[in-house]
């Protein structure tokens, strides 16, 4: 009976550490020991065809690369020119590189790679791209593609959010790929695909906001070209109406205004008629050389309107024209309705002369911006 006891323990306490001699400690879990770990809450990290929510946390271990949990398959090395761009971007990258060769040296010879060095350099080198707000999309055995432009990634979301893609947009979405031999995977990757709603909720923020500027853009350009073409009518002639409204100005103060209240039997009525008929008609022509100016400019993206008012109207150029009509409209009737008394006549004088000025103000404008 004691040799059956013994005999049972012994059996007993060989299963239990044969039991944990076998036992598994799941990758990426605390228990291993993290030679490596970084946060990261910048760009998106696509890993064999799966979307790693931000923030990422990147994890080395003795059982490899783990972002938030997931195996990360280590791709292959980057390119020279990628490796120059990484280290520019952090020195702190080269350092495993440079340790090793170090301790080659002083050996006398080259130290083979060490894995853990090597994915620790790997990590780094997804927490550098991601953290300059990239899109980097991993496969297994396949190496790193960096979506870095607007117009890719557009391309990139478009496709992934369409429910069938066209062909258009699959053509588009495999020219992304790095080479011919990942094209497969990035098409059943397009195939597969389904997006959360809160990615989806992403994707299509960011194609509207690209889609919008892109708009805005080209609009732009078409208002430059435009302006471009009326520049120089433009100029010409507020050139001409400036010089000829000063002249016209010059001569009204010469001659003077009346000392009271006129008449039209007045023997000097016709003169000072035809001065404050003739300021009002100037304004009229460079109140419109105003507005065409204001709403060309404004739509090419050069000048912004300073107008507390009429800033909220300059994106609709017809809301801003009948502001500008009607403002002026009242002001230049006021003036021509009491055109006979001496306090209007020295106000319509000014008022052309803040006109005048304004077209020299253009003309100016014009020529340090053309």
């Amino acid at each position: 009976m004691k040799n059956s006891a013994t005999q049972y323990l012994i059996a007993s306490f060989v299963l239990l550490m044969s039991g944990m001699g076998q036992a598994e400690t799941a990758p990426g879990q605390s228990n291993d020991q993290v030679l490596y770990a970084r946060t990261v809450d910048a760009g998106r990290l696509f890993l064999n065809g799966r979307v790693i929510d931000s923030p990422v946390q990147l994890e080395v271990t003795a059982a490899g690369v783990f972002a938030n949990g997931v195996a990360v398959p280590v791709a292959s090395a980057p390119t020279q020119d990628e490796l120059y761009d990484l280290e520019a971007y952090d020195s702190e990258f080269s350092r495993p590189r440079r340790d090793r060769a170090r301790k080659g040296n002083a050996k006398g010879g080259l130290e083979e790679p060490n894995p853990s060095a090597e994915s620790i350099q790997y990590a780094r080198r997804l927490a550098i791209l991601l953290d300059q707000g990239l899109a980097v999309v991993v496969f297994e055995n396949e190496q790193i593609r960096t979506i870095s432009l607007a117009t890719d990634l557009l391309v990139l979301y478009d496709a992934l959010l369409a429910e069938s893609p066209s062909e258009v947009q699959r053509a588009s979405f495999l020219e992304l790929a790095p080479n011919e031999g990942c094209r497969a995977k990035w098409g059943a990757w397009l195939s597969e695909f389904t997006p959360e709603p809160a990615f989806a909720e992403e994707m299509q923020a960011f194609l509207n906001y690209t889609r919008e500027g892109e708009a805005t853009l080209a609009r732009q350009e078409r208002a430059a070209a435009r302006l471009e073409m009326f520049a120089y009518p433009l100029t010409a002639l507020a050139m001409i109406i400036s010089v000829f409204g000063f002249g016209h100005l010059l001569q009204w103060v010469a001659k003077g205004f009346a000392d009271q209240e006129t008449t039209e039997s007045d023997s000097h009525w016709s003169e000072r008629n035809w001065f404050i008929t003739t300021a009002i008609l100037l304004m009229v022509v460079m109140s419109a050389l105003d507005l065409a100016w204001t709403i060309l400019a404004s739509q090419a993206g050069i000048m912004a309107e300073v107008n507390p008012v009429a800033r909220g109207m300059v994106s609709d150029p017809w809301s801003l024209a009948l502001f500008k009509v009607a403002a002026m409209g009242i002001a230049l009737v006021i003036l021509y309705f009491w055109r006979h008394r001496r306090q209007i006549q020295q106000a319509t004088w000014w008022t052309c002369l803040v006109c005048v000025l304004l077209m020299f103000r253009w003309v100016i404008f014009d020529s340090m911006s053309m």
